[in-house]
C-alpha cells in the first residue's frame, strides 16, 4: 500500500484526528493550519505550491499572489526547515521575510504568511 506524501483534510483539525501517517523513523509529522482551516499533514518534506493551496481551498483571488513553487519545509539538521523557492511575492516567517533559497530553522507554533496573502501556522504532532 503506498501512501501519498501529503494529505489535505478541509474539514479541520477534529477531521485529521484519528489520521496516522507511516513516515521515516525519526522523523515527527509535522502539519500547516491555514487561516481558512485546511489542515495538510506532511512527514519529512513538502513544497507548498499554487496547485497545493488550490487543493486546499485558499480563495482564487488570492492564488494569484502564490508562486508555482512557493516554498518547500524539509527536514535536515535534526528539524524542520523552511526554503522560499524564489517566489515574487516572498515567504514570512513570524513576520520576517525570507532571503530566497536559504534554510531557516522552523519551530512549533511558528506563522509562515505566503505573499502576506496567506497564513499558515507550522505544529509537529
Amino acid at each position: 500500500m503506498s501512501l501519498a506524501p501529503f494529505l489535505i483534510f478541509t474539514g479541520g483539525a477534529a477531521a485529521a484526528s484519528a489520521f496516522l501517517l507511516r513516515g521515516v523513523l525519526g522523523v515527527k509529522r509535522a502539519r500547516l493550519v491555514f487561516d481558512n482551516g485546511a489542515l495538510v499533514v506532511f512527514r519529512g518534506g513538502l513544497v507548498v505550491t499554487r496547485d497545493l493551496l488550490r487543493r486546499a481551498g485558499i480563495a482564487p483571488e488570492v492564488l494569484r499572489y502564490v508562486s508555482r513553487r512557493h516554498f518547500e519545509i524539509f527536514w535536515g539538521e535534526g528539524g524542520y526547515r523552511i526554503v522560499d523557492l524564489g517566489s515574487l511575492n516572498g515567504t514570512y516567517l513570524n513576520g520576517v521575510r525570507l532571503k530566497c533559497m536559504r534554510a531557516y530553522p522552523l519551530n512549533d507554533g511558528d506563522v509562515i504568511s505566503i505573499g502576506r496573502v496567506v497564513e499558515a501556522r507550522f505544529y509537529l504532532r
